[in-house]
C-alpha cells in the first residue's frame, strides 16, 4: 500500500499504544504487519521502525514492542506496508476473514431475497384479496340497491293496501249505515202496512153493503157520513159539496157583470177566459199569482179560491169586495 501520513499521533515512552488524531486506520486501511515510524520535517521516515501488532479502530493501534523514544504529542508519522513482510499465515487469515465476510453478506443477501420473495407473495395475495373485496363490495352495493328498490316497492304496496283497506272500511261503514236505515225503513213500512191492514179490516167490519138505490144525478141529497157503500153496478159523481150546477149561460167577455158571490159554477160544456186588466182590478189567491196556481193545476181540477177585488172609482176612492 502507499505511505499513510494523514493526521498526527501521540506517543508515550515505554508504551506500545499509538493514539491518532484525524486518522482513519480502521476497516483494513492499516493492518497488522505494517511498519510505523516518525518522520522528519521533509516527511522522510526516521529510525527506529516499529511493526504494527493490532489495529483497534480509526485512532488506536498497538505496536509489537513499546515505544523507546521521548514522549511526544501531535507529531508527524508514517505507516506503510511491504508485501514481503506479510507472512502466509497472515494472508490466509485475511483471505479467511474476507471469505467469511462475503459468506455473511451472501447469507444476508439470500435472507433479503427470501424476504423480498415473501413480501412479493404477500403483495400478490393482498392484491387478490383486495380484488375479491372489491368484487364483494360491488355485489353488496348491487344487493343493497335491489333491497332498497324492494323496500320502496313494499312501502308503496303497503300504502296502497292501507288506502284500499280504509276505502273498504268506509264502504263497509256506509253499507252498514244504509242497511240499518233500510232495516228501519222496512220496519216502519211493515208497521205502516200492518196499521193499514188493521184500519182496512176495521173499515170493512164497520161497513155494511146496501141495496139502496143511489140518488139520480138530478136529485139533491144531504152530505154526511154513511156506513153504506155503493154496489159494484152503481157509479156516483164526485161530491163537491157545493150547490148544484147551474144551467145559466155565463156572461160574455164583452158584458159587464156585478162582482159578488155566486152559488152557481160553470157547466162542463163552458169555458171562461181568465179575468185580467180592466178597471184596475188585481186578483190575488192567498198571496199567490194566477200564473203560479195555473202552473200547479191540471185539466179537470176544481179550484176554490178566496178572491179580494179592489176597484178604483172616479172619485179616487177604493172599494174592496171579498
Amino acid at each position: 500500500m502507499p505511505w499513510y501520513k494523514t493526521g498526527t499521533v501521540t506517543l508515550t515512552n515505554g508504551s506500545a499504544e499509538v493514539v491518532g488524531s484525524g486518522t482513519t486506520w480502521g476497516d483494513g486501511v492499516i493492518t497488522p504487519g505494517d511498519s510505523f515510524s516518525l518522520v522528519d520535517a521533509s516527511g522522510a521516515a526516521v529510525e527506529p521502525f516499529y511493526e504494527v501488532a493490532e489495529v483497534a479502530d480509526d485512532t488506536h493501534l498497538m505496536l509489537t514492542v513499546p515505544y523507546g523514544g521521548a514522549s511526544a504529542s501531535g507529531v508527524k508519522y508514517a505507516l506503510w506496508n511491504l508485501a514481503a513482510e506479510h507472512t502466509t499465515p497472515y494472508l490466509s487469515s485475511l483471505v479467511a476473514a474476507l471469505v467469511q465476510k462475503f459468506k455473511t453478506v451472501s447469507t444476508d443477501i439470500i435472507g433479503y431475497v427470501t424476504r423480498a420473495e415473501t413480501a412479493a407473495t404477500n403483495a400478490e395475495t393482498s392484491e387478490t384479496n383486495a380484488a375479491d373485496s372489491a368484487t364483494a363490495a360491488a355485489d353488496s352495493a348491487t344487493d343493497a340497491a335491489a333491497a332498497k328498490d324492494d323496500a320502496i316497492a313494499a312501502k308503496t304496496a303497503a300504502e296502497s293496501a292501507k288506502t284500499a283497506a280504509e276505502t273498504a272500511k268506509g264502504q263497509a261503514e256506509t253499507a252498514a249505515t244504509n242497511a240499518s236505515g233500510y232495516a228501519d225503513a222496512a220496519s216502519d213500512s211493515a208497521d205502516a202496512a200492518a196499521e193499514s191492514a188493521s184500519q182496512a179490516a176495521s173499515s170493512a167490519a164497520s161497513m155494511t153493503p146496501s141495496d139502496t138505490t143511489p140518488l139520480a144525478d138530478t136529485a139533491e141529497g144531504s152530505a154526511g157520513v154513511s156506513t153504506e157503500y155503493a154496489r159494484g153496478d152503481h157509479q156516483h159523481p164526485r161530491d163537491t159539496s157545493i150547490p148544484s150546477p147551474s144551467s145559466s149561460t155565463p156572461l160574455g167577455t164583452s158584458e159587464t157583470g156585478t162582482v159578488g158571490t155566486s152559488a152557481d159554477y160553470a157547466r162542463a160544456d163552458h169555458q171562461h177566459p181568465k179575468e185580467s186588466g180592466g178597471s184596475g182590478i188585481r186578483v190575488y189567491v192567498d198571496g199567490e199569482t194566477d200564473e203560479t196556481i195555473l202552473a200547479q193545476t191540471e185539466e179537470g181540477d176544481i179550484i176554490f179560491r178566496k178572491v179580494t177585488v179592489t176597484t178604483d172609482d172616479d172619485a179616487g176612492t177604493g172599494d174592496t169586495t171579498e
